[in-house]
């Protein structure tokens, strides 16, 4: 059957196998509107699932939950309301999300979701699948070269943790109070500002993930994706492009060139980066091929809908330095346990963090830990 993005692509089965099943982790510029994270005085939302909306042009929103760096982590999704019907990129990371973005849809329009585009495979992103293919029969879910071989476990079991966190969240509850009696020993600001944050998951949020978990059922994507693929007739524009290795190989954006608008998946995040990427190199390169789009606003896996290129550039900055950095290390005959150690981004991480407690400390487990060993991994392997 030809499809009507206009493109040669590999079909492939439509339903996925239930966590239960595999046994079910997931790593889990200018600002348009919301706050990336809320001080520590305001009153947290109850329910950490909850979404909200904001319009980018008449055609166009975003499904954002606000404070993008609390824990369970959630997904930016954005909708695009085309002539040719609705456009999703990503699902949301569980049935409850995904569950309310449906409804502002149907509220907004009668049209049917045509398409649901998974960035990449990351639960956090396509664990909305099962509500989307539900409430539109018809829908095709595309994703990349590899995302549904991902979610369907032949690269290693992925979703294990959901199994554990939705049938008894008890080891990970224990072992995070070790974590927050260690951090209330410290007794500094900045420890208490992170343990408070942790009280919060630990005590509270990660038994509504836990909640969450227990309807999730993995849902691979319907297609796979091939190159670059446009939306024939559709106005506005839509475009589905693979520029290159992000987060994972496969990674998917979404190009709104009429609207002037990118969604970019995990490849770029905010406020913080995500230095998951298995190949740090090709991650920079991707992350230029986004800039050289120079588009208006750019909308993150995570966090607040970006004004212009200024945080993505600092992002190609802060990975420039990386290597540069990690390369310089290696080469003073440092290990890879030194290197994690010595690497600090002792200046450019303040540009990103802006001091506040929680965001350094996730700089470093989110960004500088993992990113610092596999660039050296990978550019030790290269020098081969």
């Amino acid at each position: 059957m030809k499809s009507p993005l206009g493109a040669s692509r590999i079909g492939i089965g439509r339903r996925g196998t239930s966590w239960r099943a595999l046994a079910v982790g997931v790593l889990l510029g200018g600002v348009v509107s919301w706050p990336a994270a809320s001080s520590a005085a305001e009153a947290p939302r109850e329910d950490p699932y909850e979404l909200e909306f904001v319009d980018l042009t008449a055609e166009v929103f975003v499904s954002t939950r606000p404070e993008s760096v609390r824990r369970p982590v959630e997904g930016n999704s954005v909708v695009v309301l085309t002539s040719r019907g609705v456009v999703v990129f990503d699902a949301g990371g569980v049935p409850r999300s995904a569950r309310q973005t449906v409804a502002e849809i149907r509220r907004r329009t009668g049209a049917q979701v045509r398409y649901l585009i998974n960035s990449h495979g990351h639960l956090d992103h396509t664990g909305g699948n099962q509500v989307w293919e539900s409430a539109f029969p018809a829908v095709e879910i595309l994703a990349g070269s590899g995302t549904r071989d991902y979610m369907m476990g032949k690269f290693g079991d992925r979703f294990a943790y959901v199994g554990e966190i939705a049938t008894d969240p008890s080891e990970r509850r224990a072992a995070g109070e070790r974590q927050i009696a260690e951090l209330q020993a410290r007794g500094d600001p900045a420890s208490l500002a992170v343990a408070e944050r942790l009280v919060r998951y630990y005590r509270h949020d990660i038994l509504r993930e836990s909640e969450a978990f227990r309807e999730l059922e993995i849902t691979p994507p319907t297609s796979t994706l091939l190159g670059h693929l446009e939306l024939d007739g559709a106005r506005p524009r839509v475009r589905i492009s693979h520029l290159g290795y992000g987060k994972t190989p496969g990674d998917l954006v979404l190009d709104l060139p009429d609207e002037g608008i990118v969604a970019t998946g995990d490849i770029l995040t905010h406020p913080i980066p995500l230095g998951f990427s298995r190949s740090p190199v090709r991650w920079l390169a991707t992350l230029r091929a986004l800039a050289e789009l120079d588009r208006e606003r750019y909308v993150p896996g995570h966090g607040d809908v970006l004004e212009g290129t200024a945080y993505l550039r600092s992002v190609i900055a802060l990975v420039e330095e990386l290597l540069v950095d990690v390369e310089t290390s290696i080469e003073s005959g440092k290990s890879r346990e030194q290197t994690i150690e010595t690497v600090a981004f002792e200046e450019s991480r303040a540009e990103f963090t802006g001091g506040d407690p929680e965001l350094e400390y996730l700089f470093d487990r989110w960004f500088r830990e993992p990113a610092v060993a596999r660039a050296f991994d990978e550019l030790v392997a290269d020098a081969r």
